[in-house]
C-alpha cells in the first residue's frame, strides 16, 4: 500500500490516498454505522487509534502539504516572538500539533532573530495531540532541530 501511495501522481492525491488507507479501515466505519449512534467517547477513541496506527502515513503523506502552509499559519495568527520585550513571556501553543511541523519552523524563526541569550528562556513552545506517537515523533525531530543548531553555533565561535 505504500508503494502505490509514493507513486501517485500529485502530492495532494498522495496525502490523500495514503491517510485514508492508512486511517479508515472497513471495521471502523461498521462499528460506527452499527452502533446507530456514535458517542464522542467512542469516536475519540477510534480517532485515537487510527492516528496511533496511521502517523508514519500522516507524515509521509500530508507532511509536505502542511509545511506549505506554515509560514502563512505563523504569519497570520500573529506569530512574532521578537516581540519578547520586558520578561514577558511569548508562547505559542500548537494544538493537534503532529510530527511537529509547525513548531520546528516556530523554533527555527526564533533562532533567525539572533534575540539576545536572557530572551530565549521568555519563549514557550507547546505541542498537544492525542498521541503518544507523533509527540514522540515531534520532540524527536524538534530535539534534532536543537542539536543541529547548537553544532552551527559551535562551528561560528
Amino acid at each position: 500500500q505504500r508503494q502505490r501511495c509514493l507513486q501517485s501522481p500529485t502530492l495532494a492525491k498522495r496525502a490523500v490516498n495514503c491517510s485514508t488507507r492508512a486511517m479508515a479501515t472497513s471495521s471502523d466505519e461498521n462499528e460506527i454505522k452499527s452502533s446507530g449512534e456514535a458517542n464522542e467517547d467512542r469516536f475519540f477513541e477510534m480517532e485515537q487509534r487510527n492516528w496511533e496506527q496511521g502517523f508514519e502515513a500522516y507524515d509521509e503523506g500530508f507532511g509536505p502539504l502542511t509545511c506549505q502552509t506554515i509560514p502563512t499559519l505563523l504569519s497570520d495568527g500573529g506569530f512574532s516572538p521578537a516581540n519578547v520585550i520586558d520578561d514577558r513571556q511569548f508562547k505559542l501553543l500548537d494544538v493537534a500539533t503532529g510530527p511537529g511541523f509547525v513548531l520546528t519552523a516556530a523554533i527555527e524563526a526564533a533562532m533567525k532573530l539572533d534575540l539576545p541569550e536572557e530572551s530565549y528562556s521568555h519563549l514557550k513552545f507547546t505541542g498537544l495531540d492525542i498521541t503518544q506517537n507523533f509527540l514522540q515523533m515531534a520532540k524527536r525531530r524538534i530535539n534534532a532541530q536543537l542539536q543541529k543548531q547548537q553544532q552551527q553555533q559551535q562551528r561560528q565561535h
